[in-house]
């Protein structure tokens, strides 16, 4: 059997094992589907009476919350009166009268349970004057209600605190006193006890069950709360969703969302004003759970009768199926299933009639006639794709045979370039050297000068055979993978480079610790021609600086990099750098045959990495070498290496 017969014939099987099933499925997804919009009429009816709860309880908590409001914005309009008329006592303003002053405040405090002290402050900050009695000096200079009662000069709102006098959470406002020429001589201030002035509004209107109210002034503290104040009060929870969500809309408003305790809630919240220069909310949220339950009581009620309907009709869909579409399904899937065996002369022995399951029919048998024309055709086919295949095969082996033979005639032409062409080098390097020590003397400025030029271009071109060489011999070299301390060859090779030319100040800084997997000889010879145009391209430049080091590491393998702040070179220009005589500076600036970074790239590419470089002309250079952490698995890890 053929491979696309074995598909074609696998997926009939396949649909004749599921047919029965997916039929079955399918005509109770039907009755389902029949029955969605009973479904979406119930969710629809849930969702208008849970929208209609919410809108109830958020009209209910909006006037609860504006009572409150009006409870807190009442409180801070008599303490904002109360400061006033405090300012303009003798007794407040002189600072003689301190005894007189102490008596007075605490028997307003006595009076006044919603605040926790009364007191005045000299204008460097000392308290002169406590309803609460003084243990000590106390200094509010710091405090940000005095600062800014000295800077507006009137009345403000500060922060919630904790009272120095008292011990006590407060939230204090203040008054500037002035003197007999107008000038600001200290502040008098009263610190309300945010706790007992939302518990006396709660008293008067109380909250449903499961409820919270809290207050919140614009930075995010917590200045009261009804449940549990001692754990929230006094906190600042500006990152807490729901704080931060009624922070951000800037006025009144209602948002669904858990509140600090974590239970969510209908939030409705209501701003005011703690004087000219302060703002702060007052919140009441009652559970999504109290507020839904009439709601989700009815919908589970419908719920349950709509499913029991559902059920019913899934029962009726399924007797009423199996006599009027399995029974004509089953002699499909018979004939399906004998097709899937092999056998293409199956049929369905249906009437080919013009409802759907004749239609099914006709078009089976037809399909089944056509598979079996379709075999013969792919029999005279695969003995044509094997035929192709063998050829193809020894198509392979001879060009891979060719390959092999022109390496070879490569490397016996590569030396047989080489020894023909230095012998004649020889030749012209020798007897220019003759004339030069025979005739000097002899011979203008412009002839010797002729003479140099001869023996500088014989001995470069004797550098460039070099170059093609070991160009060549890295190319056919067998590989050597051993573990490879690429800063201990570098600083070999370094040396070597200070030794040549001891007069240069160069500074290289050489990583520690840097190891590879590789053949050692070509590894040096590659950082050999990458520290050498470091080297040579830093030539005119002051204070050269060269740097080796590790790029990046992944899991496959590693990065260094080799950087300079010498010539640098022209990006637009970077196709170019690895290519054979391929130089992008002048003969005269650099010496050179542009064929050291083609062998870098040799080097890199036989073993397994990659290479390139980024520059920029007149700032340096940087080369980067990836070479596989693992070589090519011929040699141990690196991590039993090191």
């Amino acid at each position: 059997m053929t491979a696309e017969e074995h598909f074609e014939a696998s997926s009939v099987a396949g649909t004749a094992k599921t047919s029965p099933t997916t039929l079955r499925r399918r005509l109770l997804l039907l009755v389902l589907i029949a029955l969605l919009p009973a479904f979406g009429f119930i969710l629809y009816s849930s969702f208008e009476q849970r929208r209609e709860a919410a809108e109830n309880m958020h009209q209910s908590a909006r006037h609860r919350i504006q009572a409150f409001a009006a409870d807190q914005q009442g409180l801070i309009e008599n303490t904002h009166k109360q400061l006033l008329s405090l300012a303009r006592m003798p007794m407040v303003r002189s600072a003689d009268a301190v005894d007189m002053c102490n008596q007075t405040f605490s028997l307003l405090l006595q009076a006044l349970p919603q605040y926790t002290n009364l007191g005045v402050a000299n204008l460097n900050g000392d308290l002169r004057c406590s309803a609460v009695p003084l243990a000590g000096p106390i200094n509010v200079a710091d405090r940000k209600y005095f600062r800014e009662a000295i800077q507006t000069q009137g009345f403000v709102v500060g922060d919630f605190l904790i009272g120095r006098v008292t011990g006590k959470p407060a939230v204090t406002a203040a008054y500037p006193l002035f003197g007999e020429y107008g000038d600001i001589t200290g502040i008098v201030f009263i610190s309300i006890n945010p706790i007992a002035a939302i518990q006396e509004s709660i008293a008067r209107i109380p909250l449903p069950e499961g409820s919270a109210l809290f207050v919140v002034d614009d930075q995010g503290v917590l200045l009261a709360r009804d449940p549990d104040p001692e754990l929230w009060v006094g906190k600042s929870l500006r990152d807490a969703p729901l704080i931060r969500e009624i922070l951000s809309r800037q006025g009144s408003g209602s948002v669904e969302a858990p509140g600090v305790d974590g239970i969510a809630r209908l939030n409705v919240f209501e701003p005011f004003f703690l004087g000219a220069n302060r703002r702060a909310y007052i919140s009441t949220g009652t559970p999504l759970t109290v507020i839904y339950a009439n709601a989700n009581s009815q919908f589970q009620r419908n719920l349950f009768l709509m499913i029991a309907m559902t059920v019913i009709a899934l029962a009726i869909a399924w007797l009423s199926g199996t006599v009027l579409v399995l029974r004509p399904t089953r002699a499909l899937i018979a004939a399906t299933q004998t097709l899937g065996r092999g056998n293409l002369q199956a049929r369905t022995q249906l009437h080919h009639s013009n409802d759907e399951f004749g239609q099914l029919a006709m078009s089976f048998d037809e399909m089944a006639a056509s598979l079996d024309q379709r075999d013969q055709k792919l029999r005279n086919a695969e003995i044509e794709i094997r035929t192709l295949n063998a050829d193809l095969e020894q198509r392979v082996l001879d060009r891979t045979a060719q390959l092999n033979a022109a390496n070879k005639e490569l490397e016996a032409f590569s030396y047989s370039v080489s020894h023909d062409l230095r012998t004649p080098l020889r030749s012209i390097e020798g007897f220019s050297q003759v004339l030069l020590d025979d005739n000097s003397d002899r011979l203008d400025a412009e002839s010797l000068g002729y003479l140099q030029r001869i023996r500088a271009a014989t001995q470069r071109m004797g550098q460039l055979i070099d170059d093609l060489l070991n160009l060549a011999h890295i190319t056919r070299t067998p590989m050597q993978y051993e573990i490879v301390n690429i800063s201990a060859l570098a600083e070999d090779i370094a040396t070597e480079f200070r030794a040549l030319e001891p007069t240069r100040s160069v500074q290289i800084d050489i990583q520690s610790d840097l190891i590879a997997q590789g053949d050692p000889t070509l590894l040096r010879a590659l950082l050999e021609n990458l520290l050498g145009n470091a080297w040579k391209f830093t030539g005119k430049t002051e204070a050269a600086q060269i740097e080796l080091g590790r790029a990046v590491q992944t899991k496959t393998e590693q990065t260094f990099f080799i950087r300079d702040n010498g010539a640098g070179f022209d990006m637009t220009y970077v196709g170019s750098l690895f290519g054979a005589f391929q130089r992008l500076h002048n003969s005269s600036e650099f010496s050179g045959t542009g064929i050291g970074l083609a062998t870098a790239q040799r080097i890199v590419s036989r073993h397994g990495g990659r290479i390139y470089g980024e520059g920029a002309v007149g700032k340096g250079a940087v080369f980067y070498f990836a070479l596989p952490l693992n070589g090519h698995n011929k040699s141990t890890p690196l991590s039993q290496g090191v």
